[in-house]
């Protein structure tokens, strides 16, 4: 089984091939976990109104990111629209429009419809999914993650230590009391500390804030991605009011690609069937910030040129 054939919430190590390795078990629901929510995000950023009842709207953004085509049409069998998965079916016409489609839903809604008979709605301009991008920030928001995870341990040993094979037990024992913040550690009798070396594995604190804001970084350009506002630099720095209109811009444009296509097909849809459908983006996630609140940004106006003081 392929990554893209994975379902949204179920994740099975083994599926992923890595068996019973914790370390990347670990990476791997890291992986999914930011999956889940970059998804989330993504399929909740539109509002669908004056659909008919028996339309789903959750449906219509999962099905769009997942693979970027739905058909909106009406039965006569059943008096009923529907909003169905499609398949692409007969020749393109001279725009490269499809003439014809297959829609399903179940193994009792199956219908081979023309393109005066339905209308398509594409997930965006290009009428590609974007499941594999989100999959793409995952993996790396994902690594980046695990080395904060794999660094914050290695900050607490700091040094390999070293000693005979004699010593070996008498090792384990000093380092599980370390390791468990025994104020005094107690060897035994014999214990001979001058046999014992130990080397710098050179790791320095200052390396886990640095990884932090790369994470961050990463959250912001994924937010960026899905048209999401999103502060686009380290929380500890101000922004001018200039950079954060130069950082809406982009967030404006990328967010068009998706709400054009879907605001086309709305207005193709009312046309047809004599409906009154909108679509619109849903500002109460236009802000997104990562879950322990990094990604937040104060605006700073530029300083303004202090007036001279008569003499």
């Amino acid at each position: 089984m392929s990554r893209s054939e994975l379902s949204f919430t179920q994740f099975d190590a083994a599926t992923w091939g890595y068996g019973n390795d914790p370390q990347m078990n670990d990476q791997q629901m890291t992986e999914q976990m930011y999956f889940q929510t970059l998804t989330e995000l993504c399929v909740n950023r539109f509002k669908w109104e004056g659909l008919p009842k028996e339309i789903d709207r959750r449906f219509i953004e999962v099905e769009l990111h997942r693979n970027a085509l739905l058909v909106f049409f009406k039965d006569a069998k059943y008096d009923r629209h529907f909003c169905l998965k499609a398949s692409i079916q007969g020749r393109m016409n001279m725009y490269d429009n499809p003439t014809q489609f297959h829609a399903y839903g179940n193994q009792m809604i199956e219908r081979d419809l023309t393109a005066r008979e339905c209308v398509p709605i594409w997930a965006n301009s290009l009428r590609i999914p974007q499941r594999q991008a989100i999959m793409i920030y995952a993996r790396k928001l994902a690594k980046i993650d695990r080395t904060i995870d794999i660094t914050v341990d290695n900050l607490r040993y700091t040094r390999l230590v070293t000693g005979n094979a004699n010593q070996r037990q008498s090792l384990v024992n000093i380092m599980k009391q370390v390791d468990e913040g025994k104020p005094l550690v107690y060897t035994t009798p014999n214990f001979d500390p001058a046999s014992v070396q130990s080397l710098d594995l050179g790791i320095h604190p200052d390396v886990l804030p640095k990884l932090m804001d790369a994470r961050n970084s990463m959250w912001n350009q994924a937010m960026g991605f899905l048209g999401i506002n999103n502060a686009n630099q380290d929380k500890r720095e101000r922004l001018v009011a200039s950079e954060v209109d130069a950082n809406n811009e982009q967030v404006l444009a990328v967010r068009e690609t998706a709400l054009n296509a879907r605001q086309y097909a709305a207005e193709q849809i009312n046309k047809m069937f004599g409906l009154n459908v909108s679509v619109s983006y849903d500002q109460t996630g236009s802000m997104a910030t990562m879950p322990d609140g990094e990604g937040q940004f104060d605006v700073e106006e530029p300083d303004e040129p202090k007036k001279e003081e008569a003499a």
